[in-house]
């Protein structure tokens, strides 16, 4: 498979600390990871940025792309578009709910910039909040390779030519 974005992030994810970001970059994209705690196994992530090479043109595509090709986490789906703002948001399709609340995965895509972060909408507060989600290192890196595949190879993107 080569030496993907995905493994160059697991492999500086390993070497990672607590409290820190990671940042990787090949022709495609560059992706960071805000690292709250690092184990043998697995890595604690705040939030996964992908800025892709060239500005994605068609969000919605992209969009959809990301809830057709990403599986490393839950399933997405597309919950909203706002095509005059080129912003397209992403959750959990099967988000997991329970008495103290409701946990998901939330993506927001732009034509420079995605971000996947997870969140905990506890029923009693009126706000949700972002949760540190234990990755395997794996796992993370196929998550980085799904969503860059999906956003930084756009046919329509963008280029210098």
């Amino acid at each position: 498979m080569g030496n993907t974005i995905g493994k160059q992030l697991r492999d500086q994810a390993r070497g990672a600390t607590d409290d820190t970001s990671i940042s990787v970059s090949d022709d495609d994209a560059t992706v960071s990871v805000d690292v709250e705690h690092a184990e043998r196994y697995a890595v604690g992530v705040r939030g996964l940025r992908i800025e892709p090479a060239h500005p994605v043109r068609d969000v919605g595509e992209a969009a959809d792309r990301i809830a057709r090709q990403v599986d490393a986490v839950d399933e997405l789906r597309v919950v909203e578009y706002d095509q005059s703002e080129q912003q397209a948001i992403l959750r959990s399709a099967q988000p997991q709910s329970d008495e103290e609340g409701v946990d998901y995965w939330e993506a927001t895509v732009k034509p420079t910039e995605t971000t996947l972060q997870h969140y905990h909408k506890a029923h009693s507060e009126p706000e949700r909040a972002a949760v540190v989600e234990p990755l395997s290192y794996g796992t993370l890196g196929q998550l980085a390779d799904q969503i860059v595949d999906a956003v930084a190879h756009d046919k329509g993107a963008a280029t210098d030519a």
